[in-house]
């Protein structure tokens, strides 16, 4: 990915450590999702989610850097600064071309793309679109919440990451990194369980969806049954909504687990395993 461009993973791993990261002596809370939103505006979210879950020091300081930042690349490349947020390429997410890019794509796996759909339309009035936006992120945020009040920042952190495929205007495929941490909940999620088969089962299904992923993507093989244009522009929203339910279980069984008494805890652990 960052071979062909593409800072998604780096911008994903820089939120995810903003997020979790305890020592922050050196470097404060919000710094890093402040310059990963200066570089990509969906990152954004997370500044929302610390507003609603009262975070206001780590909301400000993200705030603070990404104006600064964008006040840096404004000085260096005022003429390109300038086109993207004022000239098409921020201010209309929701047209058949953006920035020389066609987004009218099964590979977008942004909900903008089922309106266009359904639409019959390249263009999608904003007030559409932002409502759109609103029911992906709103519930999304609602459970980041919850987790949050629970002490599961991990959990939080990811489902927010997630809720950005579906609501950004333009979510192509290899953006989907946000996915990648879904099954290590998962994973974590079972053996808090004790449950083995449910570990066997995940690592087993991740590893072939991970294979056959790649055989699609390199080769583009007709036999493949989601080789149909249609199913695509399912395919990976359903995928994406499955990894928002996915993380929001394996945070409801973590903390299940988690607030049982030790002696109730192992006791039901034993239960599990017979």
């Amino acid at each position: 990915l960052i071979v062909t461009g593409q800072v998604g993973a780096l911008l994903a791993c820089a939120c995810v450590a903003d997020g979790v990261r305890r020592d922050r002596r050196w470097l404060p809370r919000g710094v890093l999702v402040g310059l990963a939103v200066a570089i990509k505006l969906t990152p954004g979210v997370f500044i929302v989610y610390w507003l609603i879950s009262k975070q206001w020091k780590a909301a400000i300081t993200s705030m603070i850097t990404t104006f600064a930042a964008t006040l840096i690349g404004f000085v260096m490349l005022p003429h390109d600064t300038i086109n993207f947020y004022l000239r098409g390429g921020f201010l209309r997410p929701s047209s058949y071309e953006m920035q020389g890019a066609h987004i009218f794509q099964p590979s977008n796996t942004s909900i903008n793309t089922v309106l266009m759909y359904l639409l019959n339309s390249f263009q999608v009035p904003a007030w559409l679109t932002v409502l759109a936006m609103l029911l992906v992120i709103t519930p999304a945020l609602a459970v980041a919440w919850w987790l949050h009040q629970h002490q599961l920042e991990a959990h939080a952190i990811i489902l927010a990451g997630l809720s950005t495929l579906l609501s950004s205007p333009v979510s192509w495929y290899h953006y989907a990194v946000w996915l990648l941490p879904v099954p290590v909940l998962l994973l974590a999620a079972a053996h808090h369980q004790k449950r083995i088969w449910l570990q066997a089962s995940l690592m087993a299904g991740t590893i072939l969806f991970l294979v056959l992923n790649a055989l699609a993507t390199a080769t583009h093989p007709a036999w493949l049954w989601w080789d149909h244009p249609i199913f695509t522009f399912l395919f990976h929203k359903v995928l994406i909504g499955a990894g928002m339910v996915a993380t929001a279980w394996a945070g409801y069984t973590t903390r299940k687990i988690a607030s049982l008494p030790v002696h109730s805890r192992d006791l039901d652990l034993d239960q599990r395993v017979m």
